[in-house]
């Protein structure tokens, strides 16, 4: 029959039929409305239970996962029975256009739904609309005669990060829109053994150029080009990794979800300045994260990666630099340009005369006794030589040594220094 009436403030109108025949009354309709708030219809539901709903009879109890009995583990998710009796109460096949839906934390506007509940067997053929900016379709199977289970495939196109990231994990890092699809099974009797039992796949994809806020990459690659001061890297660092924003043009990658914890190896982004991998899980149960985000500076190959963790609670986790190789690089291109400088003076210019010939820029035919000469000299520097009584130290053009004499008398440190000598210019 038709039907245009007016509930919970909102007009639903189109044909409805009612079938009192069977184990169960069946509903047939076909409707359309303005905005629907979904609450207004789902709590209803909750009267349809029995007074012998699951925590009553016993056939479904509360189970906290890997946990001894006697404790109570706090958990993120309700660890409260899920009671899905009212699913029996009724079939139906109901076809439902909506100007717009409104759930407690998303808004779909345009909604389309198509569903079949059969003895407590609820198939979601459709829901689709608008979210977060963009398409969202959703189909499902929900399974309410044993322990509930369900099964979730999901896709979205052109949807607005900022809003479904911050949505789904309390992150707000990010800015552009992006394409995802997924597909995910879970059976559990309270929401958090269902959240533990997870396991599906997924893939997403950026679908515009964006940002993402918290990274200043090309402020880093534009200046650590002339550092060579490890404190100073330390500073630049902090501040790339703590501050700024990061244009992108890539951005996406592929995710497994086994037993609760969604993992990934192949996240990639296309930063300006440097490319981006992500590896890392989520736990979807505990809603926490163990994530390694490794940049690499493209305007410079050869300087090691760095690596950026998250880790702790969605939303409020430890962030981390882990960066040994670059500061090893940076330490090992600031010795050098120390020993460089020096070089360049007269503070060791006996070391520079060493250097000199061993890199084939002395004389070929005196380079044995050149290097023997500065070895001499430099030896002396280094054990600190001093005036011992006309002692007189080999010239550094190789000349032959003046005459020296050699004292008697000599304590424990003159006795070392003669030792290396006569180990170093043999």
């Amino acid at each position: 029959s038709k039907i245009n009436l007016n509930v919970a403030e909102t007009n639903i109108a189109g044909s409805m039929a009612i079938e009192i025949v069977g184990e169960r009354p069946r509903i047939t309709a076909d409707l359309s409305a303005g905005e629907l708030v979904a609450e207004h219809f789902l709590a209803p539901a909750a009267l349809l239970k029995s007074g012998r709903g699951p925590a009553s009879s016993g056939a479904i109890s509360s189970v906290s996962v890997g946990s001894p009995a006697n404790v109570k583990t706090k958990t993120r998710w309700s660890d409260e029975p899920i009671d899905l009796t009212g699913l029996g109460k009724f079939d139906a096949n109901v076809k439902l256009r909506a100007d717009s839906v409104i759930f407690p934390d998303q808004k779909l506007n345009d909604a389309h739904l198509a569903l079949d509940l059969d003895d407590s067997y609820l198939t979601i053929h459709r829901l689709s609309g608008r979210a977060f900016d963009g398409e969202v379709q959703v189909s499902a199977k929900i399974n309410g005669r044993v322990t509930p289970s369900i099964e979730v495939s999901a896709n979205v196109q052109g949807a607005d990060m900022e809003q479904l990231f911050l949505q789904a994990a309390q992150i707000d890092a990010f800015t552009g829109q992006i394409n995802a699809e997924f597909e995910i099974t879970g059976q559990g009797r309270s929401r958090q053994e269902l959240m533990a039992s997870l396991n599906g796949r997924g893939r997403v994809k950026n679908a515009s150029e964006g940002a993402i806020k918290g990274i200043n990459l090309r402020s880093l690659s534009d200046q650590i080009g002339a550092m060579d001061d490890i404190i100073d890297f330390v500073e630049l660092a902090r501040v790339s990794f703590e501050g700024g924003v990061s244009r992108y043009t890539e951005f996406g990658g592929s995710f497994n979800v086994e037993h609760g914890e969604l993992q990934t190896d192949d996240f990639r982004v296309v930063l300006d300045g440097g490319l981006g991998n992500v590896v890392g899980v989520v736990d979807l149960a505990d809603l926490n994260q163990d994530l390694a985000l490794t940049f690499t500076l493209t305007d410079h190959p050869e300087i090691p990666e760095v690596t950026l963790t998250l880790k702790g609670p969605l939303g409020s986790s430890n962030h981390g630099i882990e960066a040994r190789g670059l500061e090893k690089f940076l330490v090992e291109r600031g010795l050098n340009a120390v020993v460089q400088e020096t070089l360049a003076g007269e503070e060791l210019g006996i070391v520079a005369k060493v250097t000199d010939v061993l890199t084939g820029g002395g004389d070929e035919e005196n380079s044995s006794d050149d290097i023997r000469g500065a070895a001499d000299a430099l030896i002396d520097q280094l054990i600190g030589a001093e005036d011992s009584g006309g002692n007189e130290v080999r010239p550094v053009d190789g000349s032959a040594p003046a005459p020296s004499s050699i004292p008697v008398d000599k304590g424990p440190e003159d006795l070392f220094k003669d030792l290396i000598k006569n180990l170093l210019r043999e």
